[in-house]
């Protein structure tokens, strides 16, 4: 079950990722677009909420927001971070629209939550999305691509298979706290055409070509230096949709027809 991996992940995620700098500065891309949609009359649902990061830093920005995870674990720990400041859930992301009620405005997934779902789970989380948006109703999900520049040349110089790991469509297993969990990869194009008959892809941006992937923090916490550097790097390529697909994570911004 989804549930128990992250259950057993949650107490490390923040450790790993919400602290490290790559997490950072990966988080700081999202965060900088997401504000500028800031706005008092919007309801968001965040699903794959995790710890509750990015409603802790976004959430009084917007109308409402609502928080889910499937894993009990992390919902526990985005309560502690959130008081009574947004409600969190714990929830699937197929059952979501069971669980909670009303229309949103926006419906956001950070860091690779749709990257759990296959194919046919991702059709089914579309419909999930349809019956929750309002009329005008938006997504931004944050996916991990399938031709990561860094993945390439980190595994490719080493010898290792999994340089290429992410374009096998059937998914691969990556290891969670000591338990293999499958991950599915898609480009930005597969993710439009599974969502095409109900939304329109406003842009998608890289999150992540000149900022590494985390498990790349050790050299970078070793040799700061580098990173703002590669930070600025970024800053100049994050209009280039063309990109996303070569980085660590892509934004993909949707609109309901």
């Amino acid at each position: 079950m989804q549930q128990a991996y992250f259950d057993i992940y949650a107490w490390k995620y923040d450790e790993h990722f919400t602290a490290s700098l790559i997490g950072r500065a990966q988080r700081d891309i999202v965060h900088n677009y997401v504000s500028r949609l800031s706005n008092k009359n919007v309801a968001v649902l965040e699903v794959n909420c995790g710890t509750g990061q990015d409603a802790l830093e976004l959430g009084s920005n917007f109308k409402k927001w609502t928080c889910t995870d499937v894993s009990g674990e992390m919902i526990r720990i985005c309560g502690q971070k959130l008081g009574n400041r947004c409600e969190a859930l714990q929830s699937n992301m197929l059952d979501v629209g069971d669980r909670i009620g009303g229309k949103y405005d926006l419906i956001f997934s950070n860091f690779g939550g749709l990257n759990c779902l296959n194919q046919n789970e991702i059709r089914k989380f579309r419909d999930v999305c349809s019956g929750l948006c309002s009329e005008n109703g938006e997504l931004i999900f944050v996916v991990m691509g399938r031709k990561c520049i860094w993945e390439r040349f980190y595994f490719g110089i080493k010898g290792c298979v999994r340089a290429k790991r992410r374009e096998i469509k059937t998914g691969v297993k990556v290891n969670i706290s000591g338990a293999e969990f499958p991950v599915f990869y898609y480009s930005p194009g597969e993710l439009a055409h599974f969502f095409a008959d109900t939304y329109l892809v406003k842009t998608s941006r890289p999150v992540g070509f000149f900022i590494p992937p985390t498990y790349l923090e050790p050299f970078f916490a070793k040799w700061k230096f580098l990173l703002p550097a590669l930070r600025i790097f970024e800053t100049l390529i994050a209009s280039f949709g063309f990109l996303s697909n070569h980085s660590d994570h892509y934004l993909i911004h949707l609109k309901k027809k």
